[in-house]
């Protein structure tokens, strides 16, 4: 698998491609328990308690994340997979974005005049959980058949506030 193009290949992705792992029960001779925690803060909002926003209750800012997956090999011909995760994330999202006028009041395509700035700021809050479960049944020494069920929730708590400067008319926007 590639995990970035190569010269000789079309560049339609930026950042380069997403290899996704399929866990199959047999790549383990042994039970196999993976674990990993972390946590996920931003430098602006950087406070170990609660803070208010982005919704009306105050919540914690730090955010603890978790994932895990438990492979079992039960016999040659039979195996399990479980993994679970949990992510969850606070960011600020700030914005400007400038109005213009292209027509009229002597604004033109090549010459506008801004009309309004319209700023946004707030914060971002978000969560998603997930639990799957694999079963690898081996009937023939190389085929495998493969049983799953997923489950996924993804939640998100916006706040903003929004503040719209009219600048008037005539004003020619910076090129």
């Amino acid at each position: 698998m590639v995990k970035l193009p190569t010269p000789d290949m079309a560049a339609n992705l930026l950042g380069g491609a997403v290899n996704f792992i399929n866990r199959s029960a047999f790549e383990s001779p042994r039970r196999q328990i993976t674990a990993v925690a972390y946590v996920s803060a931003n430098e602006k909002e950087f406070d170990l308690g609660k803070t208010p926003g982005p919704g009306r209750e105050e919540t914690h800012k730090i955010r603890p994340s978790f994932r895990f997956t438990y492979l079992e090999p039960i016999s040659d011909k039979l195996g399990v997979t479980l993994s679970g995760a949990t992510q969850s994330q606070y960011y600020l999202q700030n914005r400007a974005v400038v109005g213009r006028r292209y027509s009229g009041s002597g604004a033109s395509v090549e010459n506008p005049q801004a009309t309004n700035v319209n700023t946004t700021a707030g914060g971002n809050l978000q969560t998603s959980n997930s639990i799957a479960m694999k079963v690898d049944w081996k009937p023939l020494e190389h085929h495998v058949l493969s049983f799953s069920g997923e489950a996924n929730e993804f939640k998100q708590m916006q706040g903003s506030r929004t503040l719209n400067h009219s600048v008037g008319n005539g004003v020619h926007a910076p090129r």
